[in-house]
C-alpha cells in the first residue's frame, strides 16, 4: 500500500507543481489491514485527508420508496409503496463506519418524452435495487462527499452508454488492469494514462 500510494503521490505532484492533494479516497473490495492503513498514512503523512473505503457489492438490504397518497374514503393522507424504486444516490448511514449507498435506482430527467417519469434501467432484471455497503477504515465526517464521489465514479465507464454501473470505475478497471499485468508483468515499470485501460 505504501509503495503504490507513494508512486501515485509522486505522479500527482509531478503534474500539480509539487502540491499535496487535499483529500484522497482509496477503494477496495476487501477489508483494509492494519499494515495497509499504516502504509497509506506513511505515504501521505498528515497533510492529506485519507479516506479508506471498503466497497461491498452484495448485501441483504433493500429499500422501499414510500410516498404520500390521499385516501378519499378515510379523508386523510396515507403512506404507501411508490410505483418506482428508491432514487439512485440515496444513502443510509448504519453506523459511524458503515453506510448503504444505492448506486442503482430511479433516475429522473432522462426520458426525453416524459422527463417527469423516473427510469430504473435494471427493472426488467429485478424490481428492487440493492445497495452497496461502504465500510470506512479511515476518514471522518459525514457520508455525503464519500457517496457523491462513488456515484460520480459509477458514471465514468467510457466503454458503454449505460446511465451508470453498480460499482465505481476505480474498482471495475483496477480489476481489468490487474488482469493485464498478469499477462504482461513488464507493464508495471512504466507510467500509463489510466484511460488506456478503460
Amino acid at each position: 500500500m505504501q509503495s503504490v500510494l507513494s508512486k501515485s503521490l509522486n505522479l500527482y505532484q509531478n503534474s500539480h507543481n509539487g502540491r499535496m492533494p487535499r483529500k484522497i479516497f482509496v477503494h477496495k473490495t476487501t477489508h483494509f489491514t492494519d499494515e495497509e492503513i499504516l502504509g497509506a498514512f506513511d505515504a501521505f503523512g498528515n497533510k492529506t485527508e485519507i479516506e479508506l473505503i471498503q466497497v461491498i457489492q452484495r448485501t441483504n438490504w433493500y429499500g422501499l420508496k414510500v410516498e404520500d397518497s390521499y385516501d378519499q374514503k378515510k379523508d386523510k393522507s396515507i403512506k404507501q409503496p411508490a410505483g418506482y424504486p428508491v432514487d439512485r444516490g440515496l444513502y443510509q448511514p448504519l453506523t459511524g463506519s458503515e453506510c448503504l449507498l444505492w448506486t442503482q435506482g430511479s433516475v429522473k430527467g432522462v426520458n426525453p418524452q416524459k422527463a417527469y417519469q423516473p427510469v430504473f434501467k435494471e427493472a426488467a432484471v429485478k424490481p428492487l435495487p440493492d445497495p452497496i455497503m461502504l465500510r470506512r477504515f479511515s476518514g471522518s465526517g459525514g457520508w455525503h462527499d464519500t457517496c457523491s464521489s462513488i456515484l460520480a465514479l459509477t458514471k465514468v465507464d467510457w466503454n458503454n452508454n449505460t446511465l451508470y454501473k453498480t460499482l465505481p470505475v476505480t474498482l471495475v478497471y483496477s480489476q481489468v488492469f490487474a488482469n493485464v499485468v498478469k499477462q504482461t508483468p513488464d507493464i508495471v515499470n512504466q507510467v500509463y494514462d489510466y484511460r488506456f485501460f478503460m
